[in-house]
C-alpha cells in the first residue's frame, strides 16, 4: 500500500490536484472527482509518511484545493473532514515532534501544547458526530467510528511517546542523565498518563471490533494501531508498572488481534506478534525489580485537578485503567474536549527549559 499511495500522490500533484482547478475547460464533475481523489490520497500519503518516518510530499500551506461538493452524503462529507484534520494533525506532529528540530526540551512542550490543542478541537466534532462512547455502546461500535476513533488516539500516543522513550533509556541506564527533574514535572506525568489512557481505548476498541467480526486484516490501519498501542504499553510497565497495573491482559488481547489478522494471512501480524513477544521478554527483566520512577498514584488526583475545576470528573471514573481480572472491553472513559484543552493549557513550557540529552533528537 505505501508504493501505490506514494504512485498516487505523485500523479496527482502532476495533474494539479491540490490547486483550485478553475477553468472554463474544466468539467465540473471531473473537478469534484479530483478533489475527493486529491483528500482521500492526501489522507493516506499523511499516515504512510508519519509510518514510516519519511519525508511528506508536500507541505499544508501550498495545498489549496477545496474539499468536494457532496450536499447529498452529509455523513460521508464529515467523515473526509474528520479524517482530513487528523492527517494535517499526523502532518504537524511528524515535523515539530519528530522532524530535524525535535528537541525534548522546551519546544517539545510547546509543540505538544499546540498539538494537543488541536486535537481537543477535533475531538468535539468526533464525539458529537461519531460517538462510540454512549450511543454505540450498547448496539456495537461502526467500522467508520472505530476507525476515526482509532486514529484520534494514534495522534495523542505519537504526540506524547517520546516520553517514554527517554524514561525507558533511563530505565535501561542509556542515559547520561537521570531525568529526576522530569519524573517531578506534572506536565510530564499528566502526558505519560494520557499516552497509556489512549493505547488502552485503542486496544478496547479493537477487541470490540474483533468480537463483532469487523477486524481490518488486509489493509494496515489496524494493525498500526495495534502495534502503536501495544508497544507504547510494554514500555510504560517497564519504566514503572504502576503506569500500566493491567498490562498483562492488555498485552493478551494484543497478541488476540495479531492472531486474528494471521489467521487471515497477514504475515506481517505474525512477525510483529514475535517481535513484541521478544521484547516484553527483554522489558520483563526490568519489571521483576518493580522500582518506579514515577509516583502514578500520588499524581493522578494532582493531574485531574488541573484538568477540570475542582478536581473531579462528572461521568468517568478516575483516570487509570480501572480494570478487573475480566478486562471490561466497553468504551465508557473518553477524555472529553475540554478536560484535554485544559490538559493542554496546564502544560508548564518552562519547566523543560534544559534537553535531557543535548544530543536527542525527537524519537
Amino acid at each position: 500500500m505505501p508504493q501505490l499511495s506514494y504512485f498516487g500522490i505523485s500523479a496527482s500533484l502532476e495533474g494539479g490536484m491540490y490547486t483550485e482547478m478553475q477553468g472554463q475547460y474544466l468539467d465540473e464533475a471531473y473537478v469534484q472527482k479530483c478533489r475527493l481523489m486529491w483528500w482521500t490520497l492526501y489522507v493516506l500519503e499523511r499516515h504512510m509518511s508519519t509510518l514510516l518516518g519519511v519525508p511528506m510530499f508536500i507541505n499544508d500551506e501550498n495545498i489549496c484545493t477545496p474539499f468536494p461538493a457532496r450536499p447529498d452524503q452529509g455523513q460521508r462529507t464529515s467523515v473526509m473532514h474528520i479524517q482530513v484534520k487528523l492527517a494535517q494533525i499526523l502532518g504537524q506532529i511528524h515535523r515539530s515532534v519528530y522532524g530535524i528540530d525535535g528537541q525534548l526540551d522546551s519546544r517539545y512542550l510547546s509543540a505538544t501544547k499546540s498539538l494537543l490543542q488541536s486535537i481537543a478541537n477535533v475531538a468535539g466534532q468526533l464525539n458529537e458526530l461519531f460517538d462510540i462512547d454512549s450511543s454505540e455502546n450498547t448496539s456495537g461500535v461502526s467500522r467508520v467510528s472505530a476507525h476515526l476513533h482509532l486514529q484520534y488516539h494514534q495522534c495523542i500516543v505519537l504526540t506524547t511517546r517520546p516520553l517514554l522513550f527517554i524514561f525507558l533509556q533511563s530505565r535501561l541506564g542509556q542515559s547520561h542523565t537521570t531525568p529526576l527533574r522530569w519524573a517531578q514535572s506534572e506536565s510530564v506525568k499528566g502526558l505519560l498518563q494520557v499516552c497509556m489512557e489512549s493505547c488502552c481505548q485503542s486496544i478496547k476498541i479493537l477487541s470490540r471490533l474483533l468480537n463483532q467480526g469487523l477486524l481490518e486484516s488486509f489493509l494496515t490501519f489496524d494493525l498500526d494501531a495495534t502495534f502503536t498501542a501495544a508497544i507504547a504499553i510494554s514500555m510504560g510497565a517497564a519504566i514503572d508498572p504502576s503506569l500500566v497495573p493491567d498490562h498483562a491482559q492488555l498485552t493478551q488481547r494484543a497478541h488476540a488481534l495479531f492472531d486474528e489478522m494471521s489467521s487471515h494471512g497477514s504475515k506481517i501480524a505474525t512477525m510483529i506478534a514475535s517481535e513484541l513477544k521478544q521484547l516484553d521478554g527483554y522489558l520483563s527483566h526490568l519489571q521483576v525489580d518493580g522500582a518506579e520512577i514515577l509516583p502514578v498514584q500520588d499524581f493522578r488526583s494532582d493531574v485531574m485537578a488541573q484538568m477540570t475545576p475542582g478536581g473531579t470528573l462528572t461521568g468517568a471514573p478516575e483516570l487509570g485503567m480501572g480494570f478487573t481480572d475480566d478486562i471490561d472491553f466497553g468504551l465508557h472513559f473518553e477524555l472529553s474536549t475540554e478536560q484535554l484543552m485544559q490538559l493542554a493549557n496546564s502544560l508548564d513550557v518552562d519547566s523543560l527549559s534544559r534537553p535531557l540529552s543535548a544530543d536527542h533528537h525527537g524519537t
